[in-house]
């Protein structure tokens, strides 16, 4: 059926048929949608290297590249690169002899992936056009098998970022390894001040964190410790 059929067949409905198709077309909508945003954010993983887009304002940051640092469902903050540090520190005013400058809360849409690995596009393509239920299933398990062989190799000293955690509060939280057990596939994470202080003012979180503490310990699983650098 063609773009014009189809409004043939609705110029002939009734008003409940109508209705009917509202709902249908909703669904599609948000379908759509959630694709886009899916295929964004698999493709702005932490660690990739981007670049922000020409039509993003301020234009002071435009074309301007780095690693991405920390990202949600719809934003990122990114490391610029020394070379962009530079131009950023030329026409923004900045804090004196810092090597490097983070900008916060570039949304997917104007980020532009520079690095991405060899088929993983056409693997993206695959699982949100084209796979089937079963094969989703079957995709879902070799993943957590792929997750649980990296997490093998997480070490003490490692900088990691807590995600697919529960609770969800967690999720994002950065720190640093300071012991691993390997039989029962856990770690013990020192988080960073920010982390820290993002945990204490969680009001959902069951933690109760003392004003005087700095850096709050948690628990993870190696799976959802992803390693972000070497401390």
């Amino acid at each position: 059926m063609t773009l014009d059929t189809a409004l043939a067949r609705l110029d002939e409905l009734d008003q409940y048929h109508a209705h009917a198709v509202s709902e249908v077309l909703a669904v599609r909508h948000k379908g759509i949608v959630q694709r886009l945003r899916a295929g964004l954010a698999a493709q702005v993983t932490i660690g990739s290297t981007v670049s922000i887009s020409s039509q993003f304002t301020p234009e002071v940051l435009q074309g301007m590249v780095g690693t991405v640092e920390f990202r949600d469902a719809k934003h990122a903050n990114v490391l610029l690169d020394e070379e962009s540090t530079r131009r950023y520190a030329a026409a923004v005013p900045t804090e004196p002899g810092r090597p490097r400058t983070v900008v916060e809360d570039i949304p997917l849409t104007a980020l532009e992936r520079l690095d991405i690995p060899e088929g993983f596009a056409e693997l993206v393509e695959y699982i949100l056009d084209r796979a089937s239920i079963e094969d989703l299933n079957t995709l879902s398990a070799a993943r957590s098998l792929r997750l649980d062989t990296l997490a093998g190799g997480l070490a003490e000293n490692d900088l990691v970022m807590a995600v697919d955690v529960r609770p969800q509060y967690l999720e994002g939280l950065t720190g640093i390894v300071e012991s691993v057990d390997r039989t029962n596939r856990t770690c013990i994470v020192s988080l960073d001040e920010d982390s820290t202080n993002r945990l204490r003012s969680e009001n959902r979180s069951k933690h109760q964190i003392p004003d005087t503490t700095a850096r709050f310990r948690v628990g993870l699983t190696l799976a959802s410790a992803l390693p972000i650098g070497r401390h």
